[in-house]
């Protein structure tokens, strides 16, 4: 049931409301600011109906008859109490309550449901986080996007596509399976379409990396003929350009640098792509530059590495993302660095 009809159907039951349903509208309500925008929409309709046929020249009866009765409407509505209501007398005044509901139903079953062909309301929505933050949404049809720290998606669902552009940093995508409309991340050029599947997407200045968690997904690049798939360690080289989707699997890795070259990593640091999620970097030889970067997408006091040297030094371990400090005590021991709090930053320098 799309949220449409969802919040059809909340109409016609709050027309004869028990406090128990009244309750359960509230909490549907409070679950998305969609909710509250399609039943607003249905209501508006519902609304403008209802100055529809004043003199009721229309015989509902007469509709039901012909359109094979009321049994064959309520196939083609998702509403158990259609039966009912359309076999009310359609009231010639007042009784709003049996009207509406009846409106609403017809409304919103036969004609949304008969016309969803003709007709599509797309949904589109930008969710982003500032430094340190990080935000779990879940989306209409049930899939799940975590935001990193300083992230952005632009989502945009319609009848045939399910479209999510990283338009900067990281997100961690648990996918729900429907097979009529594809789920697919945008990062810049690069195209990753999931199977019911999670995986962990970070939009890099120089590249994008793509970690699958579960399942499988299909990265690509958006420009025509620009895919090209190239060696990784054990991997055969096919180099030629608009090779198609490259599939990735559970416990693989892709980079995918600007050139739409896609270099597959069979065994993929997973662990390490996901650590975010429990605010933990974890460093495998990394060089402190890149440290100092990642470090500063989570804090205010940032980092600052000088000296040419100091910057490509190589670094293994594992941090809480929210303590900068722990990095400085960490190369206090290191007889040929300094680290010291400067003006608010926390900076290393050679000795």
């Amino acid at each position: 049931m799309t949220l449409r009809e969802q919040a059809a159907w909340w109409l016609t039951e709050m027309q004869e409301a028990t406090p128990e349903i009244e309750q359960q509208f509230s909490q549907w309500l409070r679950e998305s600011p969609r909710h509250v925008e399609e039943y607003l929409f249905v209501e508006a309709l519902w609304g403008e109906l209802d100055g529809i046929d004043r003199q009721h020249s229309v015989d509902v009866q007469q509709l039901i008859a012909s359109a094979g009765g009321v049994e064959a409407i309520a196939k083609v509505t998702p509403f158990g109490r259609v039966s009912r209501l359309l076999r009310a007398p359609w009231p010639a005044t007042g009784s709003k309550s049996k009207r509406s509901a009846a409106v609403a139903a017809v409304v919103a079953g036969v004609v949304v449901s008969a016309l969803a062909s003709w007709i599509w309301w797309p949904t589109q929505e930008t969710y982003a986080t500032t430094v340190g933050e990080q935000r779990a949404v879940k989306l209409e049809d049930g899939s799940f996007i975590y935001l990193n720290t300083q992230s952005r998606v632009e989502v945009d669902y319609s009848e045939h596509e399910r479209r999510v552009r990283l338009l900067s940093g990281e997100a961690l995508f648990t996918v729900h399976h429907d097979a009529s409309r594809p789920f697919r991340v945008y990062s810049a050029d690069t195209v990753v379409q999931a199977v019911g599947t999670q995986f962990n997407v970070y939009r890099h200045d120089d590249r994008t990396t793509v970690s699958v968690v579960e399942g499988i997904v299909a990265v690509t690049d958006e420009r025509p003929g620009k895919t090209v798939v190239v060696a990784a360690a054990g991997e055969t080289t096919l180099d030629s350009p608009g090779a198609g989707p490259l599939r990735i699997t559970a416990g693989e890795q892709a980079n995918v640098s600007p050139a739409g070259h896609i270099e597959k990593r069979p065994q993929g640091d997973i662990e390490k792509a996901v650590a975010w999620r429990a605010r933990r970097l974890v460093f495998r030889s990394e060089s402190l530059a890149d440290v100092a970067e990642q470090f500063n997408r989570y804090n205010t006091i940032k980092i600052r590495v000088e000296g040419e040297a100091v910057r490509n030094r190589k670094l293994i371990g594992t941090f809480n993302a929210d303590d900068p400090t722990s990095l400085v005590k960490f190369l206090a021991g290191e007889a040929d660095l300094r680290a010291q709090e400067i003006g608010g930053e926390l900076v290393i320098t050679p000795r």
